[in-house]
């Protein structure tokens, strides 16, 4: 059945024109844009530690309340702009082909205090493992490999941090389950509400 222009616009299929026939692109787009223009200078590295994996971004992922009002194309350019910038910093490392077979990964936010923190439940990480998958750190990104979602939790910077000037994001990938149980460990006994 076909569509009309009104649904399609109302529906996020087509973008809406204002009067004098430009197109309007919702302010989500807007946001995304940024970030992703932001993103393509991102600095991403990757090493290997007797424990884990270790990818350092100085940018955080984008928020899935920006996902859910992006237009597919914009996803999918920061989605392979991710994944290019993964495979780039495992060709860095010496770590292609790798073909690891368990991952129990844990993410860190850095944010400047004062900054905003994120919902948790906003933290996508789908193209930074897609980008280790098709390098070859990891054999596939099922649950056979990938054995638990990944644990997320925040970090305030201080004022005299010079790791990231203003946010970033650390994800340790642990190769073994008891080094995940200790780091998980280790995090929740920091938590003062426990």
């Amino acid at each position: 059945m076909r569509m009309s222009e009104a649904e399609a616009v109302r529906r996020g299929i087509i973008p809406e024109k204002d009067r004098a026939g430009s197109v309007k692109e919702p302010c989500g787009n807007k946001v995304c844009k940024r970030k992703l223009d932001a993103l393509k200078h991102a600095k991403v590295t990757l090493w290997e530690s007797k424990k884990a994996i270790v990818l350092t971004s100085d940018i955080i992922p984008i928020s899935l309340n920006h996902i859910v009002s992006m237009h597919p194309m914009v996803w999918t350019k920061y989605a392979n702009t991710w994944k290019r910038l993964v495979f780039e910093a495992v060709l860095e490392s010496n770590l292609k082909n790798k073909a690891l077979a368990h991952a129990f990964p844990v993410i860190y936010i850095y944010k400047r205090e004062g900054r905003n923190l994120l919902d948790l439940d906003n933290i996508i990480i789908k193209p930074i493992i897609d980008g280790l998958v098709i390098s070859g750190v990891y054999q596939d990104d099922s649950p056979d490999i990938f054995h638990v979602p990944p644990f997320s939790t925040q970090v305030q910077l201080k004022e005299n941090s010079r790791e990231f000037p203003d946010e970033g994001m650390k994800i340790y990938f642990y190769k073994r389950k008891d080094h995940y149980q200790n780091m998980l460990n280790h995090v929740l006994t920091r938590i003062p509400c426990l």
